[in-house]
């Protein structure tokens, strides 16, 4: 039986820290670090540690943080010894945290450690060993017990004071400055752990630590990014890093709303890190690949968050035996695999954006099942991620993080006009500042047009000079050093906004020089000058200085003496003794002190005067030393670090508010400050590589963008995308089709079946796809098609293999989706789809000429979607008529644009040239009517009319006989076929037979008049009834003039003759005693019935040009 551990002493545990420290020689704060709370004089007893802590069975830490536990007396702990305040009663909750921070305040300061060149060369070294270690215990504490370092309830109380601090503020200063001194190593496995622990910081902690994430993106991890001094390596850690992020919808948007929507905030980190991976992805390869090395993927690389309590790959004996060269030759990875990865992160925030955007509900596939299944997205957010997950499956997650879509306490809702509203406005402050490094002056107008500035007041414009950044400090002196009098003015407003009370001369005039960069005349530093020495005597009336010009001079001489100890071309440079001399009797008269000139002298050569370095000048591109760079960017972080500190010391809360995301709208404005290197980032290796894999990547980015150009209703983007995924298909260049252009056509194909209600006109290149994958198909089996607009040019056919490939069952059943699946679009979809394909059918046969076999696969599939959309209410039909004859009227102005959909082809189709595709058109059309006509049409609509009038069009304006006995033919059929359904259309059926009359063809007006008699004969009570009497009448009497054809005008007179006793004894006619005196006037029968017949012979007796039947 294993025995029990004895309890430590209060002693031995509350050193437990300071001897790692000692250790390390790290006892005292580094360098930059903030007060914390005082830890070290607590002492505890051995009561603190009952027998289950000791024996390990204690819950997990953040299971203590929600239980209540006894609290310790304080009689048991000591008084602090300075303030004599008793100390207050201590949980052993409380305890325990105060360990957890001593212990990780430990580890990072080992990890900040500095390493001399031999321990960077060598990691198997102590001190390398020694920074491995520490980073992955601080890993490792994050990943286990981020908790609590999250959790409002881990307190720390000073034992000096009765301040309490969250466990995340005492930790904070500590975390970062581990991260800004290792993430800037140029020891690959160093920076490796730095980029995992940020993520983990990121994931968990990005609530808490908002600016500081901000400073660490913008000024160490996005400008490696961009360095062209950083390895591959450096680049393809933080890339599968940033993958991760853009993996996580939440954490994505949340990016977006808390920097780019945030004007305090430096940088437009979203829309920076998408034109960066962009640029990566498509930039041109230099490198050759190395042989024999099996590339590697560094995003699917196993990281430490696959196990938290697995050794990192750098503390492996593997990684420990690679040198430490920065060369990445040997790690299998090349510029190729860069392109890659920067492509994946590209799709994974597009897949990103597509989960949140969409994210009423989520369509998870279950493993070893094809069906989906629709659940909520909460539940899908609250599934766990393992690191099996498909990347599929992983983007459409909406969210793999700890946070839910439900904002914390700590958390603001986020209210998308607000963030609309906010955004706009950084947008115009960045247009403006870019007016402004280009031209001051049209800037500073630009900044007061749109209420920057408040007013044109000296004050206010040196104001916001002086506070916002991205400004060029060259610009900014140049402009303030300005002789105008308003310039002047403001420089004036300038410098007294800057406090110089109690600063050293040197240290006042540091603080000067780094608000603007002086300027190169003569005449506008000499105004600087004497602004500076007049407000520095202002603030330190105590110096020695005598008066104003003393300062003015000693100003002017420290200026000349920092260029002189500092200018590589300055051979014969400046001693203390030459700077003595050139400042004698500057003061009033007399010497300024030997020691102050000394001191001057001295700090000026150890410390040159120097601009920081400004964001539109690039981020240190002409130097070449990434040692360096990285110094810099180090450096930078934690002044910034340090000032952050200082404000949140203060109390001001400005920019600390947190916005948790919720709304799927905010995908809308990320993606439209972002489409355009989306669009680059994606089209770029599409068209470069034939890798299989990358074009599918890359086909995936192009679904996921279509679908939220159309779910947003992006009119600029949508066409955009779909024009250059069309363009890809390469089916207007077969003989250059690959098989990467093939999947682009199933791509397509895919997305005209998902997204057909929000394509608007983007269903023309759809279509013209379509069709051109039909001509495809024709040419591979060797169907002769003739195309005018290729001439006599030499057709090129693809390869065999891709002709088959477009004749296989996907590619086909995919195309016939497309159409026969339109009923399932919207009433306004289908008005954008049908007015695309009448586009691209008249297309095709204006393409096909005079052919005897054109080219009409869209008009037939006209025909089709006719039949299968034949179910749709009238009010759609009417609306898609409507605008579709519109569309289609311009070949005649005669007809307004109220006309039906199959003005289309009358005007354009069925008077062709061609008689084919006329006969074709027609039979298309009397098919249509047939199913059209088995509706029922109630009375006072006339739907029918309207359908047939192309026939009437048809019957008048094409002059091929053989076109116009077609007409006659399908008139004939449907009579037979539906005439008990026929109403509104005996009208337009009698206008056709009356333009038929005038045709100068006599067996078409001959088989006309034969139709008329047979209706009249045949049909004359359903004539009558559905009112069309007066039109039989009008026929007849059209007929009756035909002067040409005498028979058939003599035949017509009678008929006209035998209407009169046919109408009397029709019960229809209403002419019964009784009925006539019910009627109304607009129901009259002398009106209705005789009336037209009586005008019928009154116009063939003063029209009519033959004698003997304007005798009859």
């Amino acid at each position: 039986m294993q025995r029990p551990l004895s309890p430590p002493s209060s002693a031995d545990h509350s050193s437990i820290a300071q001897r790692i420290e000692s250790a390390a020689g790290l006892a005292d704060q580094p360098n930059g670090s903030v007060d914390t709370p005082d830890t070290d004089t607590i002492e505890l007893s051995a009561e603190s540690f009952p027998e289950d802590h000791l024996n390990g069975s204690l819950p997990h830490l953040s299971q203590h943080l929600q239980e209540p536990s006894d609290s310790i007396r304080s009689d048991t702990l000591a008084d602090d010894d300075e303030g004599g305040f008793p100390m207050r009663e201590m949980s052993i909750n409380d305890i325990f945290i105060k360990d957890a921070f001593l212990v990780f305040r430990a580890l990072c300061k080992l990890t900040m450690k500095p390493l001399n060149p031999e321990s960077e060369r060598d990691l198997k070294s102590h001190a390398m060993r020694s920074k491995l270690l520490s980073l992955h215990l601080v890993l490792t504490i994050l990943n286990n017990h981020m908790p609590l370092f999250v959790s409002p309830a881990a307190i720390i109380y000073s034992s000096s004071s009765h301040d309490a601090t969250t466990f995340a503020q005492a930790v904070t200063q500590y975390l970062c400055l581990c991260l800004s001194r290792n993430a800037v190593s140029p020891v690959l496995q160093v920076f490796e752990i730095s980029v995992e622990i940020f993520w983990r910081v990121i994931s968990g902690m990005r609530t808490k630590l908002k600016k500081e994430i901000e400073v660490l993106l913008h000024e160490i991890f996005i400008p490696i990014l961009e360095m062209k001094t950083s390895t591959l390596k450096q680049k393809a850690v933080i890339l599968g890093m940033l993958h991760r992020l853009c993996q996580d919808p939440q954490a994505l948007v949340e990016i977006y709303l808390n920097y780019d929507c945030d004007s305090e905030a430096a940088d437009n980190i979203y829309e920076h890190f998408i034109n960066i991976v962009s640029k990566l992805g498509s930039s041109p390869i230099t490198s050759i690949p190395p042989k024999g090395t099996e590339p590697t993927n560094p995003s699917q690389q196993p990281s430490s968050k696959t196990n938290p309590n697995a050794v990192p790959p750098s503390l492996s004996t593997t990684a420990l035996s690679v040198p430490g060269s920065l060369d990445t030759s040997g790690l299998g990875l090349t510029e190729q695999q860069l392109r890659r990865q920067s492509l994946e992160c590209l799709v994974a925030v597009l897949k990103s954006l597509v989960a949140w955007g969409t994210a009423n509900t989520a369509q998870v596939e279950s493993p070893g099942d094809q069906t989906t299944r629709t659940i909520p997205i909460d539940d899908v957010r609250e599934e766990v991620v393992t690191p099996d997950t498909s990347f599929d499956r992983l983007s459409a997650m909406p969210s793999a993080s700890e946070t839910s879509r439900q904002p914390t306490p700590d958390q603001i809702p986020d209210d998308p006009s607000r963030f609309e509203s906010a955004k706009q406005k950084k947008t115009t402050l960045l247009e403006g500042i870019k007016k402004f490094n280009f031209k001051p002056k049209r800037g500073i107008n630009f900044f007061l047009e749109t209420g920057f500035i408040p007013s044109s007041a000296p004050r206010d414009i040196a104001r916001f000079l002086l506070e916002t950044d991205g400004l060029s400090k060259a610009m900014i002196g140049e402009y303030l050093g300005e002789g105008d009098e308003a310039n002047v003015a403001t420089m004036h407003a300038f410098v007294d906004l800057m406090d110089f009370d109690g600063l050293p001369f040197v240290d006042a005039l540091r603080t000067f020089l780094q608000a603007f960069r002086l300027p190169g005349e003569a005449q506008k530093i000499d105004r600087y000058m004497l602004k500076f020495a007049e407000r520095y005597i202002a603030g330190n009336p105590q110096t020695e200085f005598a008066n104003a010009d003393t300062a003015y001079i000693l100003a002017y001489s420290t200026i000349l003496l920092n260029t002189d100890a500092h200018n590589p071309q300055v051979k014969n440079r400046m001693t203390k003794l030459d700077f003595k001399k050139n400042n004698r009797g500057i003061n009033d008269g007399s010497d300024l002190s030997e020691e102050l000139l000394s001191s001057i002298y001295d700090e000026i050569v150890n410390n040159e005067i120097r601009m920081k370095d400004e964001p539109t000048v690039g981020r240190d591109r002409q130097r070449e030393a990434y040692l360096l760079q990285s110094n810099n960017m180090a450096a930078k972080s934690e002044l910034m670090f340090r000032s952050l500190m200082r404000t949140q010391r203060k109390g001001s809360k400005s920019g600390e508010q947190y916005f948790s995301a919720s709304h799927f709208v905010h995908v809308k404005p990320m993606f439209e400050v972002a489409w355009i290197p989306f669009l680059a980032g994606l089209s770029g290796p599409l068209q470069e590589t034939d890798d299989l894999e990358v074009v599918e990547l890359c086909l995936d980015g192009f679904k996921s963008a279509i679908r939220i150009v159309c779910f947003f209703d992006l009119e600029l983007e949508r066409n955009a995308f779909v024009t250059t995924l069309a363009k890809f298909t390469f089916l207007n260049n077969l003989g250059e089709m690959k098989t990467k252009n093939m999947e682009a056509i199933k791509a397509l194909l895919d997305i005209a079946v998902t997204e057909g209600n929000n394509l608007k006109g983007s269903w023309r290149e759809v279509l013209t796809c379509v069709s051109q994958l039909e001509h495809m198909q024709l040419i591979s089996s060797g169907v002769d098609i003739p195309d005018n607009k290729k001439g006599s040019r030499a057709r090129k056919v693809p390869t065999e293999e891709l002709a088959n490939e477009s004749r296989s069952t996907h590619i086909t059943v995919a195309a016939d989706m497309v159409f026969s699946l339109s009923h399932y679009l919207s009433g306004t979809a289908i008005v954008d789809f049908v007015r695309a394909l009448c586009h691209v059918s008249w297309e095709e046969i204006q393409s096909s000429g005079m052919s005897q076999h054109p080219r009409l696969f869209s008009l037939q599939k006209l025909v089709e979607i006719s039949y299968y959309n034949m179910n749709r209410i009238r009010l759609e039909w009417s609306a898609l008529w409507d605008i579709l004859g519109e569309h289609f009227n311009q070949a005649s102005c005669m007809f307004r644009p109220i006309y039906l959909i199959l003005i289309v082809f009358s005007l354009q189709v069925c008077c062709h040239n061609n008689p084919h595709v006329a006969f074709f058109a027609l039979d298309d059309l009397r098919q249509l009517a047939m199913r059209f006509l088995e509706k029922e049409e109630l009375p006072h609509f006339k739907f029918q009319k309207d359908f047939l009038r192309p026939f009437e069009f048809t019957m008048i304006h094409n002059s091929n006989p053989d076109v116009r006995d077609m007409v006659l033919q399908c008139l004939q059929q449907m009579v037979q076929a539906r005439v008990a359904n026929m109403r509104s259309g005996w009208r337009t059926m009698f206008g056709v037979f009356a333009a038929a009359s005038k045709v100068p063809t006599e067996r078409i007006a001959s088989s006309a008049f034969e139709i008329v008699m047979r209706l009249n004969k045949e049909h004359f009570v359903a004539i009558v009834r559905h009112g069309s009497f007066a039109d039989l009448t009008v026929c007849v009497t059209d007929f009756c003039k035909v002067s040409k054809y005498q028979k058939i005008s003599l035949l017509a007179i009678a008929m006209l003759r035998g209407v009169i006793p046919v109408m009397l004894e029709c019960p229809e006619c209403g002419f019964s005693p009784t009925a006539i005196e019910k009627a109304t006037h607009a129901d009259d029968p002398m009106v209705k019935f005789w009336f037209p017949v009586l005008f019928g012979f009154y116009d063939v007796i003063m029209n009519g040009e033959d004698l003997e039947v304007r005798r009859l």
